[in-house]
């Protein structure tokens, strides 16, 4: 078990370093903390592991990760819902979009079970995330660290009490984060008619601005 600090200078290149071999990490957000690991089929093992840590179903997808520059890279949207999501990422906002099959090849199966081509992704506000992710050069499993029917916590303290004992390798720790409402999540595989799954602060109609 690792555990770095976020005022560790080399933070991104010795978590980048972890999770590209593909270790299970705890690490700060934007929200809360979130529990991942590299969303790539070449780690299905890992990926199948955070199902465990959790003791979530298998059922339920898992969302992911990704910077900026994976936009254009992964989802399947038109040009113009493609620009609307640069213009409102990095946020906590989480899409649930079409994935291209070019890209859903690269991840893994676990990530959404249903058999289609749906992922729920977000690019983060959290600047050492994204930059861990960019060094990375790959999409990451994104959920939040805890126990699947317990509330999500923003208590470094909190969340390695919960988990420690569930095989987590990398701790990423920035103490107590600031209090925010949870991501909204929103559905857009059909642009035109966007669904919001949860509700937070993100409201639908900056969507279709």
């Amino acid at each position: 078990m690792i555990i770095i600090d976020t005022s560790d200078p080399e933070i991104v290149s010795k978590a980048a370093l972890l999770m590209r071999r593909g270790d299970i990490a705890v690490f700060p957000t934007d929200t809360v903390y979130g529990l991942g690991t590299i969303a790539t089929k070449q780690n299905n093992k890992n990926v199948q592991k955070i199902f465990k840590i959790k003791k979530r179903s298998f059922e339920k997808p898992l969302s992911v990760l990704i910077t900026l520059d994976m936009i254009c890279q992964y989802i399947e949207a038109p040009d113009s819902v493609i620009n609307r999501l640069r213009d409102i990422w990095p946020a906590s906002i989480t899409f649930i979009v079409n994935w291209k099959m070019s890209g859903l090849k690269e991840l893994s199966p676990y990530l959404n079970t249903s058999g289609n081509n749906t992922i729920a992704c977000r690019v983060p506000a959290h600047d050492i995330l994204l930059s861990i992710i960019r060094n990375i050069e790959a999409p990451i499993v994104g959920t939040s660290a805890n126990t699947s029917g317990h509330e999500p916590s923003i208590n470094f303290s909190e969340v390695f009490n919960d988990l420690s004992t569930r095989g987590v390798n990398l701790w990423i720790d920035q103490g107590i984060l600031p209090q925010r409402s949870p991501s909204t999540i929103i559905d857009i595989t059909s642009p035109d008619d966007p669904i919001i799954l949860r509700k937070g602060d993100f409201k639908l109609s900056n969507f279709r601005s």
